[in-house]
């Protein structure tokens, strides 16, 4: 940490911490040996669910573990139960305990959504907080969102048909609670891409029950408007971050999602307009690599759309930003030379 002064050790203190360390490994060392030797017996009692999870406490990211966990609550200790749920409501508790120190561990969510998916009677509000709460203590983790999605799901699937319309417009919000916190956040801007298609979808249908959502939806071309206007404002704001230019690709690329009938006319515009006000912020952003690669990005999309040659002029410009992308960004050369090949084809 910052002005934390470094501790430092004596020889005989580093002799002692480095006995202890190799104390802790061969312990761990005999304890991972012992429970991989009752999976081989087939073992599924509860000396081997005690001795599996004290391993698990030590180490949650190990994967096999979780597998034969699961055997043995399915084989050994389930079927013995009365109330399967109470118990699985323990494993749930279990587990929220290893999130907290192993938050993007993907074993642990797993586990989870296997603990429902066993449960006679899942909770599946409770649940949605509980992912809540976890986005709450880090809200770009994307495995806490990529879980939301699944219980978002189940969470509408348990209520009644004339209450399922309200699921999506609030986790339309819940997006852009987090994206306004904080631009930065891909994961809140790739689950609105997620939601926003299937909201248009419940307002063609008349599902959707937020009166003053349907407004906006309802006239795709304002709505497909508005959006390009909130992400080109984050970009303005910070524009070395790549999420904000990833979303605004979707947009740009498949408006159709938002704006169904758009004209091919229509979109040139904005892929015109788009081109120019990243130009603007590129005299203000020299140092932006963002800024060019996006130029030369849409002024070739730009010239498939209009399905004309692009200007020797135009070819010129892009040729010297491809350039000083393949100075800056060594990593995706290949890319700038695909591109540098249709540019010289095209004029």
């Amino acid at each position: 940490m910052h002005n934390v002064r470094k501790q430092k050790y004596s020889a005989e203190q580093l002799a002692e911490k480095k006995q202890l360390e190799k104390g802790k490994i061969n312990a761990y060392n005999g304890l991972s040996t012992q429970v991989n030797q009752f999976r081989r017996e087939g073992k599924h009692d509860k000396e081997a669910l005690d001795l599996n999870t004290k391993l698990i406490k030590i180490n949650p990211e190990f994967y096999t573990m979780w597998n034969y966990r699961r055997e043995i609550l399915k084989t050994g200790i389930l079927p013995n139960l009365e109330d399967k749920d109470d118990f699985l409501d323990g494993e749930l508790k279990f587990v929220q305990e290893c999130l907290m120190r192993f938050p993007k561990t993907y074993w642990l969510w797993n586990h989870r959504k296997w603990c429902l998916e066993t449960a006679a009677k899942p909770d599946w509000k409770k649940e949605l907080a509980m992912v809540t709460y976890a986005l709450a203590k880090d809200e770009r983790n994307f495995h806490a969102w990529n879980y939301r999605r699944y219980v978002l799901a189940k969470y509408e699937e348990t209520l009644p048909e004339a209450h399922r319309g309200a699921v999506k417009p609030k986790e339309f919000e819940f997006t852009e609670e987090k994206i306004n916190k904080n631009f930065s956040n891909f994961s809140a801007w790739h689950q609105r891409s997620k939601v926003i298609p299937e909201l248009m979808e419940e307002t063609r249908q008349g599902k959707c029950t937020d009166e003053k959502l349907v407004k906006r939806l309802s006239d795709p071309k304002t709505f497909f408007g508005s959006e390009l206007d909130y992400v080109k404002n984050a970009i303005f704001m910070d524009p070395n971050d790549q999420s904000v230019w990833l979303y605004l690709r979707w947009l740009l690329t498949k408006p159709e999602i938002i704006y169904p009938d758009i004209s091919t006319e229509y979109h040139i515009e904005v892929v015109e307009s788009t081109i120019k006000e990243i130009a603007e912020l590129y005299e203000d952003e020299k140092d932006c690599r963002h800024c060019i690669y996006w130029i030369v990005f849409y002024t070739i999309m730009l010239y498939e759309l209009k399905k004309q040659r692009i200007p020797e002029a135009v070819g010129r410009t892009l040729t010297k930003h491809i350039g000083d992308l393949k100075e800056k960004d060594a990593l995706r050369k290949g890319q700038y030379e695909d591109w540098e090949k249709v540019v010289v084809s095209a004029h």
